[in-house]
Parts: C-alpha cells; structure tokens; sequence
C-alpha cells in the first residue's frame, strides 16, 4: 500500500512537471508566431521578438527546469517557417541558452525576483540579459540558418543585428512586465487605482497619435515620440516599476502596430529598418523607465524604514524613560530600607550590599540594549553572568564553592527579571557569606522551571552549614530576607523554605506573557561553573 501511494505520488509530480512544460512551450509557440509574423528580412529573423522575455521571467519565475518547454515551443516555431531539422535544433539551443544564461547571471548576480526595486540591479539585468545573453542566441542562431543554405553569409551582420535587437528588445519589455505582475498588489487605495487607468487611457490616445495617426488619419509621420516619455516618467513615478513595464508595454504595442501600417516618425522604406529604428527607441525608453522606478522605489523604502527607525527610537527613549524613573524609585527604596539597619552593620558591608543590589538592577539594562527584543531579557543568560559578578564580589573560589545553574529557556519581561534578579541576589550573597564558613567546600544551584500549572518554579539552594534550627525567615529582621519577602509579594508569589539540607528557598509566581525560547525541546539547558 506504502509503495503504491508512493508511485501515484511520483506519477503526480512526473505529471505536474509535463504539464508545466508543456504550458510554457505552448505559451512561447504562440508569442513565436507573434514574432515570426514581423519578420521581413528573413523568415525565420524578427526585429520583434516577444518570446525571449517570456523566456527569461519563466526561468526567474519557474526555475530552470521549464527549459524543454522553451527548447520545444523554439523548434517547433522554427520547424513551421521552412528551415531544417538541424538548423531548428541550433536555433532552439541558441534560444534556450540565451534565457537559462540570463537567468542565472541575474540569480547570481542580482535578488532576481526583486531585481526591479534597485537601479543597480536593473542595470545588471540590461546588460546580462539586454545585451550579453541574447548575443548567444543571436549568434548561434544566426550561424545555424547560413550553415544550413537558408540566408546568405553576406547577410550574416544584418541578420544578427536584427536577431540581437529582437530579443534584447523583448527581453526590456516583456521579462519586466511579467515579474512585476507575478508580484503582489501594490495598489489599494481607489484613488491610486482611477489614477492609474487615467493614465493608461491618456498613454494609449498619445501613443496613438504618435505612432498610429489615430487621431489625424495619419497625415503626418512627425518627430513627436518624445511625447510619450512625460507619461513613463508619471507612471515610473507614481506607480513604481509595476507602472512603469505596463507603460512601456502598451506603448511598444501600439508603436509596432503603427509602424508597420505606414504611421509614426520611424517609418522607412522597408518595415525590418523601421521596425529596427522603433525598437532602438523602445529599448532605450524601456531601460530609463525601470532605472528611474527603482530609483523612487528605493527611495520611498528608505523613508519608510527611516520612519520606522525614528518611530522605534522614540518608542526606545519613552521606554527608557519610564525604566530609569522606576529604577531610581527602586534604588530610593532600597537606601530607604537600608538606611534603618545601619548600626547593625559595618559601612563597609552596608556599601557592598546597596552595590550588589544595583548592578543586578544595572546588568538587567546591559542585557536589554545587547537584546533584539527591547521589552524581554534572556533569563538564562542574565541569572549567569548576575552569579558570576556575586562570586568575584565577595572573592569566593570557584574550587571551594560551585555553582550551578538549571534555567529553562524562556524569555521574561523586564520588571520581573529585575524582581527575581533582586531576589537571587539577596539570597546568593547570603549563601556566600553565611554557608560555607572557614573555607568549606560545597554548592549553591539556582534553578528555573515551568509548573504544569503554567506558574514558574525558582529555587535557590545550597548544601552549606544551614539556618539555625526553629528559624523563621518570614519573621525575621534579616534586611536581605525581608527584601525577599517584599519581592515575591510584587511578584503575587510564595516562597517556601526547606532547610532539611542545608538552605533551599522556593518561589512560585506567575509572569503574564513569559515564553519559552524553545517550545519544541520543552526542556532544561544546565551550565555549570566553578
């Protein structure tokens, strides 16, 4: 059964691929034949040739694996136009190599899909896929019908030029008109919308009168293309690269079309020299439409990502704000607290202790400007390097005293990591002055998990001499203790005390919005240092 659902699969994908191809080789037959009706030099040599931009999107697009749809719609097109076998084959190969070696030098050399949003990959794309890779094909194929007897070897220069021009041509007008449109909308406002079909409508009536003598019945070929660019310049403008390649499309339809009836400024004794002097101006109009596009689209880009930054700044400088006011609200309180326990202690110590407080507070900051996220700290992390400082603090050996810590992977907002900073500060410095006295060895362990209930499990413990028995540490005139006992209540926590084995202190809490970094693993990352 296995094996069976395999093969159909197989089957499926095997089909899937066959109908692309042959979608894409039915789709370049009929642009072919579009081409191929232009062609007056030779039959078989188009100054028009469509194709080579549908081509070259189908391979950016697609992928190259839809080269035997462009290799079989090429032979077959070429087959209908009297050449031989052979000379079909080189015109199909110089085809297909001229979109798959344009297709990758835009892949490896520009964002290929993206091309059209940046001025310098649009100058990459005219010159590997306007003007080198469709030298190929102009070459091979040229090559390929005069080998054959099918055009004069004395021709070899004009019919390349021709074929040259067709397919760069094709390539600036038709590859841009498909990506752009393969894209998502960039349109939604109506306004936006009644603004781009007025200026379509007006681009299609000049371009009529330029190039079709629609208006005047063709009473004169005048000089006026230059009519035309104020409306690719509005469109490239206003409608980005998206406008700008439909523009430039419908102005090279109806200029083709006109040319050939006899109208417009380009029209010569022959079509192929008209039709040669009207695609050097679509080419050239083409190519400063898609520059001057992605110029504005690149700059609009980078005034919204410049609002964006001074936006996220100004977020940045509230935050901070609010954070340094709460901090010293904090700090007050603590010399406040302080303060009513100074006879009971050295200064010195007094000093130490309101320190340690603080650079908790402060390494809280350090790991919230190093974070990507400015409203949630690595906890982990935090817990170790806050450890570490206590332990060079109060000059404990990491031989004698180890520490180890088991924090699960989450990310914690910042006024609880400043809570349970404070917390395991107080706690670990008790440890560290209190447990293991004349040099004994043993372990302190911080740990952090998460309850099935969703609350958060931190534990501080360690093995040393232990509390004294009948000791109540909720009752206390320990300042340090007491400061827990505060903390925790601001964390609408409990804390728990087992001293069957040296010192363990348990508090559970709840964080609103705490999340796993790794909800996948769901476990435990242990760090030992010592």
């Amino acid at each position: 059964m296995k094996m069976l659902t395999m093969r159909r699969r197989s089957l499926f994908v095997v089909g899937k691929q066959l109908a692309l191809v042959l979608a894409v080789a039915a789709v370049y037959y009929g642009l072919a034949k579009v081409g191929l009706s232009l062609a007056f030099a030779h039959p078989k040599v188009s100054p028009v040739w469509p194709p080579a931009g549908f081509a070259l999107a189908a391979v950016i697009l697609l992928g190259y694996r839809v080269w035997p749809g462009i290799a079989l719609g090429d032979f077959v097109g070429s087959i209908q136009t009297g050449v031989s076998v052979a000379a079909a084959c080189g015109i199909a190969l110089g085809n297909t190599l001229e979109a798959l070696v344009g297709a990758y030098l835009l892949n490896r050399f520009t964002s290929a899909r993206d091309l059209l949003d940046r001025a310098q990959d649009i100058f990459r794309f005219v010159a590997y896929a306007a003007i080198f890779s469709t030298a190929i094909s102009a070459t091979i194929g040229t090559t390929a019908i005069c080998l054959e007897g099918f055009a004069d070897w004395s021709d070899y220069k004009s019919l390349w030029l021709t074929w040259w021009l067709g397919d760069a041509v094709g390539n600036l007008v038709v590859a841009p008109l498909l990506l752009a449109w393969a894209r998502k909308p960039e349109i939604k406002d109506p306004l936006q919308v009644a603004e781009a079909l007025l200026l379509f409508a007006l681009l299609f009536v000049i371009s009529q009168e330029v190039f079709g003598g629609w208006l005047l019945g063709g009473a004169g070929n005048y000089p006026l293309e230059h009519l035309t660019i104020p409306f690719l310049v509005w469109a490239a403008v206003r409608f980005g690269p998206r406008g700008a390649a439909s523009s430039v499309f419908i102005l090279s339809a109806i200029a083709i079309q006109g040319t050939i009836m006899g109208y417009g400024p380009f029209r010569r004794e022959t079509e192929n020299e008209s039709l040669l002097l009207l695609q050097v101006f679509i080419g050239a109009v083409a190519a400063t439409a898609l520059v001057l596009a992605a110029a504005v689209t690149e700059r609009r880009r980078a005034r919204e990502q410049l609002r964006a930054s001074l936006e996220e700044k100004e977020v940045m400088l509230k935050e901070i704000h609010h954070r340094v006011k709460n901090n010293l609200q904090v700090i007050s309180s603590l010399l406040n607290l302080q303060s009513r326990y100074m006879e009971a202690k050295p200064p010195q110590e007094i000093l130490r202790e309101s320190r340690d407080r603080i650079r908790s507070m402060a390494l809280i900051h350090d790991k919230l400007y190093r974070s990507k996220n400015l409203s949630r700290i690595d906890f982990a992390e935090y817990v170790r390097s806050l450890a570490a400082d206590l332990f060079r603090s109060y000059g404990v050996n990491g031989n004698t005293v180890q520490l180890r810590v088991n924090i699960q992977d989450v990310l914690i907002n910042v006024d609880a990591a400043t809570t349970c900073g404070l917390i395991i500060n107080e706690l670990v410095s008790n440890s560290l002055k209190h447990a293991f006295p004349a040099g004994r060895k043993g372990e302190i362990t911080i740990d952090l998990c998460s309850e099935s209930d969703g609350k958060l499990r931190l534990s501080i413990a360690d093995n040393g001499i232990g509390l004294p028995r009948g000791f109540d540490f909720k009752n206390t005139e320990s300042l340090g203790l007491k400061l827990v006992r505060i903390l925790t209540d601001q964390l609408r926590g409990s804390v728990e005390l087992d001293s069957s084995s040296g010192a363990q202190f348990n508090i559970v809490f709840t964080i609103p919005g705490y999340y796993s970094k790794e909800v996948e693993e769901n476990g435990k990352r242990t760090d030992s240092l010592g």
